[in-house]
C-alpha cells in the first residue's frame, strides 16, 4: 500500500508541474506556451504527425542522454481527444470543459499510468517552434525530460491554429 501511495503523490506532483494553478507546490507554474498565430493556409498546406512531435520530443531527450519515449496508442487517443475537445470548443486548459483531468482522460482511453503529465501548446506556426517552446519553459521541459516518464501519445488540433496536446505517462 505504501508503494502506491508514494505513486500517486509523485503522479500528482507531475500533474501539477504541466497544470499549475495550485501555489507552494514546489512546482513550476506555466502558463499558456504561445506565440504569433499562424495563418489557416500554411497550417492547411502542412500536415502534422504525433510521431513527428514524438521525433522532436526524443531528439531532445537524447541531447541530455535520456533514452527514447516510446508512442502508445492508448496515450495518442487521450491526447487527440483533448486536442479535438480544445479545438471543438474553443479554449485552452488542461481541464477539459468536463473537469476531466488528463489522469481522467488517460485512464478513459485504457491506459493504467502511475506516472502522468501533459504539455500543451497552441498558435505555434511550426511542431519545431511549440517543442522549442517546451524546451524554454521550465515546468514543460521537466516533464519532457523526466526520466520517470517513459512513454507519450500526441495530439493535434487544427482550426486557424495549431493545438498540441502531448501525454507522457509510465505505466502501473
Amino acid at each position: 500500500m505504501r508503494k502506491r501511495t508514494t505513486a500517486c503523490a509523485i503522479t500528482a506532483a507531475l500533474m501539477l508541474t504541466a497544470c499549475g494553478p495550485e501555489t507552494g507546490t514546489g512546482f513550476d507554474q506555466i502558463s499558456p506556451v504561445s506565440a504569433p498565430s499562424a495563418t489557416s493556409n500554411s497550417l492547411r498546406n502542412s500536415v502534422v504527425t504525433g510521431a513527428q512531435v514524438i521525433s522532436l520530443i526524443n531528439a531532445e531527450r537524447a541531447k541530455q542522454g535520456i533514452a527514447a519515449l516510446t508512442p502508445n496508442a492508448k496515450l495518442a487517443v487521450a491526447a487527440q481527444r483533448h486536442a479535438d475537445d480544445l479545438v471543438a470548443q474553443n479554449y485552452f486548459s488542461h481541464t477539459g470543459k468536463n473537469g476531466s483531468t488528463v489522469g481522467d482522460r488517460v485512464t478513459a482511453a485504457g491506459y493504467r499510468h502511475c506516472l502522468v503529465a501533459e504539455n500543451l501548446s497552441a498558435q505555434y506556426p511550426t511542431i519545431q517552434q511549440a517543442v522549442a517552446g517546451w524546451m524554454n519553459s521550465p515546468g514543460h521541459r521537466k516533464n519532457m525530460l523526466f526520466k520517470g516518464l517513459d512513454s507519450v501519445g500526441v495530439g493535434v488540433g487544427v482550426s486557424d491554429n495549431m493545438t498540441l496536446v502531448a501525454v507522457f505517462a509510465h505505466p502501473c
